[in-house]
């Protein structure tokens, strides 16, 4: 632990509550809500910008050198 303040925050959480997790955000950052945010999209995914091979590829190499919290926050994207 290198002591600096972290933040999990998963893309899913904007669909969910968009304005709860855009102000825990702003709060993490210390910032002000001084503008709209972009529109969000919901049921956006990216999927489509990468082959199976790809995914399988970046699927592969996370289980083996993420850290064991980064892989439990991270491998439902791979479901």
């Amino acid at each position: 632990d290198l002591g600096i303040p972290t933040m999990i925050l998963h893309y899913e959480n904007y669909t969910y509550n968009f304005n709860g997790t855009k102000d825990s955000l702003l709060e993490f950052l210390e910032q002000e809500d001084n503008h709209d945010p972009p529109d969000f999209i919901r049921g956006k995914t990216y999927r489509h910008y990468f082959s199976k091979e790809e995914v399988q590829a970046v699927f592969s190499m996370l289980s083996k050198v993420a850290l064991q919290e980064t892989w439990i926050h991270t491998k439902h994207y791979f479901d």
